[in-house]
Formats: C-alpha cells, structure tokens, sequence
C-alpha cells in the first residue's frame, strides 16, 4: 500500500470487526487476531494512500464501530450479502468503505516558477503534486508515544518563497482517532517555516477540541496522550514563535559597501544568510532596502564609525571596495 499512488486502485478485504453477538471464524493472523491497532494502521495506510491519488475499497461490516472507525473515508457504500453461518445462510449487513483521492472536485492550478532557481535553491525545488499535495514535506516534527499508542506529526514546505503547513495524528488506544492534512493549495501560505508549524499545531490543537472535548469519558491511555500531544503542541508553538523551525542557511556573511546589493543577490542565492550590510550612500541604502529582506539585519552607513566588536561572526566577507575618489576625478574633469 506504501507504493500505491496517482491512478492505482487498492481493494482490501481485512479481517472483519465483529457485529454484535458474533463470534470470531477466521484464523487469527497473531496470538491476539486482527486487533485494533492492526486495523488503525491499516486504515492510516488507506488515508496515505488516498492523499497520493490512489482509490481505496475497504469491505467490513457495516456495524457502528466500523462507522467510527471509517469516519473520515469519502463514501461509504452499503451492501446486503447472504454469509453461511454455520448451517444457515443468513443476510448480513455489510459496507465498502471508500478512500478516495484528496482532491477531486476541482482542478487546482500547481503554481508555476517564472525564474529558473539557482541549483542550490531549495526554497522552490518541490512544487505540488498533481492533486494539489506535497507528498513529502521538507520539515517534519513528530512526536510518537511509546509502544506507538498515538503519534502526531506537524509538517512545513516551500514552494516558491512560501511555506505550506500541514499535519497528521493518530491513537490506538480508547476510540479509535485520526486525522491527516497535507500541505495543500488549498491553503494559505506563510513568510516562513514557523509560521506555518505554528498554524498546524495550532489546528491540531482545535481538532482535540472537537474531537476530545471531556477527558473524563476517554480511557486512561488515550486521555494521558491526549494531554501529552496538547503539552507537546504548546513546545512547539513557543519554539515556531522564536522562530526556531527557520532552516539553517549554508553560510553567513557581511556585505560591505554594499551598493545596492549585487553581492547580497549572489550569496542569499547560493544559500548564504546576511548578518551585516554597510553602505553611506543613501540613495543606494532606499534601493537596497527596497529589494532584500533585511529583517534583523543591522545596516550600518559609515564604515568608519563601526565598531568591530558590533561585527556578527560570518564565513564570508563580501565588499565592493569604494571608488569614490575616482568618480570625484571624473566628475571634475568633465566639468
């Protein structure tokens, strides 16, 4: 199923969970049979599957708890059957759940790059896949429980300046709970990769709202990782707050006597973060400002007057060592 995608068709005929008042016929797959974490795991590959493209036919019971357990599949299709019972035929009421591809109901146009990145850029290296997806974010933060009772992951991915968010969670333990949102077109993207961490942690945490709303009527297990991935959120709200879910860039450096920025388009486009600028010309700093995010970046004018000890730590120096004494001669001598 880890390989199923765009135009493949899955049909999986499990183990049915018992109706009421049955009793167990087949053989047991373990010493515990088909057990509930084994079909939450199957019913997570089915959603992943789905959300690559692929259709997923599931056959079960129709019973309330298949119901619940199938509750966020796309249809599900009613089927009256004959089972022979021991001597007997009997009708029993039987149900296809379906999966189908995340995106169907509209053409979702995948953005297009007008300018060729450089080989290094990764900011737009991915785009979207051809229902709108990414099928496998750049940045994921997990948290999963031991003995893997519950798990959740919060993802971000750019595609072309923009960062994406996304997440997935499911338990195993208690009522049966999931819930998957791939970085998708169909939402907003963020200025940064904290951002959009925060926004799915941030969803995550409405989604337990609605879903978990009284502790006090889960079981023990499923109630203490409810409360664990809730801490575990607000962590990871605090840490996308400071910006820390920024990726590390591939070297620093400072751009003096910076013009309006020549080497600064190089080195940011070669992977590199600049710490420092300086340039006394002002119209030069309006236009660099203008064209470069100096968020945070101090920017001093006269290199004169700038204190080395106020100098970041970087890998690189860049400088566009001044000519202001030849123009004067020019200018002179023109004149």
């Amino acid at each position: 199923m880890a390989a199923a995608g765009a135009g493949d068709v899955v049909i999986i005929d499990p183990p049915y969970r018992l109706a009421t008042g049955q009793k167990a016929t087949h053989v047991a797959y373990t010493k515990d049979g088909f057990t509930i974490e084994m079909y939450g795991r199957m019913v997570d590959a089915a959603r992943a599957a789905a959300a690559r493209g692929a259709h997923v036919f599931i056959h079960d019971h129709d019973t309330t708890e298949t119901r619940r357990l199938h509750g966020d599949c796309s249809e599900i299709l009613p089927v009256n059957v004959e089972r022979k019972m021991g001597r007997k035929r009997t009708a029993v009421a039987e149900a296809v759940f379906i999966y189908r591809p995340v995106v169907t109901a509209q053409v979702v146009a995948v953005p297009k790059i007008e300018a060729a990145p450089a080989a290094n850029d990764e900011s737009v290296a991915d785009s979207f896949n051809q229902f709108g997806h990414i099928d496998a974010p750049k940045l994921a933060v997990s948290y999963e429980s031991k003995g893997n009772v519950a798990d959740a992951t919060l993802w971000a991915h750019p595609v072309n300046g923009e960062w994406f968010a996304g997440f997935d969670f499911a338990f195993r333990t208690g009522e049966y709970q999931a819930e998957t949102l791939l970085p998708s077109t169909l939402d907003a993207g963020f200025a940064s990769a904290s951002l959009a961490v925060e926004s799915a942690a941030l969803r995550v945490a409405a989604s337990f709202e609605a879903k978990f709303p009284d502790l006090g009527k889960l079981v023990g297990a499923e109630a203490n990782q409810v409360t664990a991935i809730r801490n575990w959120l607000n962590d990871q709200i605090v840490v996308a707050r400071t910006g820390g879910f920024e990726p590390k860039p591939a070297f620093t450096f400072i751009d003096l006597f910076s013009g309006i920025g020549a080497f600064y388009l190089a080195m940011t486009q070669a992977g590199g973060k600049c710490v420092l600028t300086c340039e006394i010309n002002d119209e030069s700093r309006k236009t660099y400002l203008a064209n470069h995010d100096m968020t945070g970046v101090p920017f001093a004018a006269d290199i004169s007057k700038l204190d080395a000890k106020d100098v970041p730590d970087h890998d690189v120096l860049c400088a566009g060592f001044p000519c202001q004494a030849i123009q004067h001669c020019r200018r002179q001598a023109w004149l």
